[in-house]
């Protein structure tokens, strides 16, 4: 039996305190889950990804992690490594040196680890972003559009990786992706 890891209550969210993006929103997920969040651009996904890591703050309700100290790891639609690094030292911020080859080796970036990022392909760079949310070890992992820029059959290798190395941790994804919202998602809210 899965247990629930997180737990959102009434939560409402608007920039500048203006336009509502999101409005009394509520949902559990537990561990285990792989949940899409599904809306039309602009609806908020990226916006609640970023207040369950608390890059953002809530203006109402509340947003509860039912475990002690939870880490999280965000793979973000923007680039949020150090471009000035190569792969492998990106990648080994979270981890070791040993557990970042293993991790870019499982993102089919073999040969590539000790190139800077500016050498990569946007594809080729969110894989380097996948691999260090893995080495990060988290209870939580948030993907926003993380398998973008991928061709189909790559994606679904890694959709596959991921849904077996991280089947008992919670996983919540954006996508504008049938495919892998068919493919990855155990559960699908609307905001």
């Amino acid at each position: 039996m899965t247990k629930p890891i997180l737990k959102i209550s009434n939560l409402s969210f608007s920039y500048d305190k203006k336009q509502k993006i999101i409005e009394n929103f509520s949902a559990e997920f537990n561990c285990g889950s792989r949940v899409c969040i599904e809306a039309p651009s602009g609806v908020g996904k990226t916006t609640l990804l970023r207040l369950i890591c608390g890059i953002e703050k809530c203006d109402e309700g509340k947003i509860e992690f039912l475990l002690s100290k939870p880490k999280i790891a965000l793979v973000s639609q923007q680039n949020d490594l150090l471009p000035w690094y190569s792969a492998k030292k990106n990648v080994s911020l979270v981890s070791d040196e040993k557990t970042a080859l293993k991790f870019l080796s499982a993102m089919k970036l073999e040969g590539h680890e000790n190139k800077l990022l500016s050498e990569l392909s946007g594809g080729m760079t969110k894989r380097v972003a996948i691999a260090k949310a893995l080495a990060h070890d988290a209870d939580i992992y948030l993907f926003d559009e993380a398998f973008s820029g991928l061709d189909k059959k790559l994606a679904e290798e890694i959709i596959l990786y991921l849904s077996e190395k991280l089947k008992d941790k919670l996983i919540i994804f954006t996508t504008h992706n049938e495919f892998e919202k068919e493919t990855f998602s155990t559960e699908i809210i609307r905001l």
